[in-house]
């Protein structure tokens, strides 16, 4: 469980840090403010940065590994489909494949 945890923190982290940093450089700037109303916003912002990523990065992972989904197989144990496809995707020929729209859609004709 914990290699899963590993790879999910070093697979998304970066991605969970540069968007609390980005926006904490975006607010960095009301803290200067004189007004009241941009403080109260910056510390907003500031606050809801780092409840995210405590969340994303500490939270989160733990609860997963505690109450998350079982382990998929491996690589090595699972088929995968030809094309990369799932085979109800892969089944369709070309010329039905390039005329489906979606549910709920009128067709188009040609």
């Amino acid at each position: 469980h914990t290699e899963r945890m590993q790879s999910a923190v070093s697979e998304m982290g970066t991605a969970v840090i540069h968007g609390a940093f980005s926006t904490f450089l975006a607010v960095l700037v009301l803290s200067a403010s004189q007004s009241y109303i941009f403080r109260v916003f910056f510390k907003q912002f500031f606050s809801i940065s780092v409840f995210g990523v405590a969340h994303g990065l500490l939270l989160l992972p733990v609860l997963l590994v505690l109450v998350g989904p079982p382990e998929m197989p491996s690589d090595g144990d699972a088929e995968e489909p030809k094309g990369g496809y799932p085979p109800a995707v892969q089944d369709v020929p070309e010329t039905q494949a390039s005329a489906r729209v979606a549910p709920g859609l009128p067709a188009q004709k040609a």
